[in-house]
């Protein structure tokens, strides 16, 4: 999520990602086609000499004429390494173009490529179908110290709390994990 007047400064936000390693943060999350903002090549850069030491996040999503095993093996050559640590799909029902995608996420993960496969929500409902029909390791959800009160406003965030408090608890108790996003938006 690097805003497009940052990318430039590309040396800095080297120095900053070493600085948050140095200081323990050893989990990156990391768009590229997605939000726009290209950060595969730079980040596989800036963790080179720590790779092996941090977990790789990323929201898979095929661009620039690739198609999905293409892009996998470009983020895989990227990151410089034979497996990525998370990676989810934006996708979430059956009518979405990218539904198909899954079953190769899951077959990557059984050959090892893929360590844990997610997937991002905006809103409890949005679990229902991927959760009847996919293994899911973790889920990834909007929740914040405010209850999302400035993402989705007062009213909203209440139900979203009540809905998704009980749905964390069902997911804690299948295995699933869950990562927080947006905790300050």
């Amino acid at each position: 999520h690097v805003r497009s007047d940052l990318i430039p400064f590309t040396k800095e936000r080297e120095r900053m990602i070493l600085e948050a390693y140095d200081y323990g943060v050893n989990s990156f999350d990391v768009y590229d086609a997605e939000q726009k903002c290209f950060q595969y090549e730079p980040m596989g850069r800036y963790l080179k000499n720590v790779i092996n030491n941090v977990v790789i996040s990323i929201s898979i999503l095929p661009w620039d004429g690739r198609n999905l095993q293409e892009e996998m093996e470009r983020d895989l050559r990227v990151f410089g390494r034979d497996y990525i640590d998370m990676v989810r799909i934006h996708t979430y029902f059956k009518t979405d173009k990218n539904w198909g995608q899954w079953d190769q996420l899951f077959k990557w993960k059984e050959e090892g490529k893929i360590r844990a496969v997610g997937i991002p929500v905006h809103g409890v409902e949005e679990l229902n179908e991927p959760l009847e029909n996919y293994p899911i390791d973790y889920v990834i959800f909007p929740f914040n110290f405010y209850h999302n009160w400035a993402w989705l406003g007062y009213e909203q965030s209440r139900k979203y709390s009540k809905d998704f408090e009980p749905l964390a608890r069902s997911l804690k108790a299948k295995g699933i994990g869950t990562v927080g996003m947006k905790p300050f938006a």
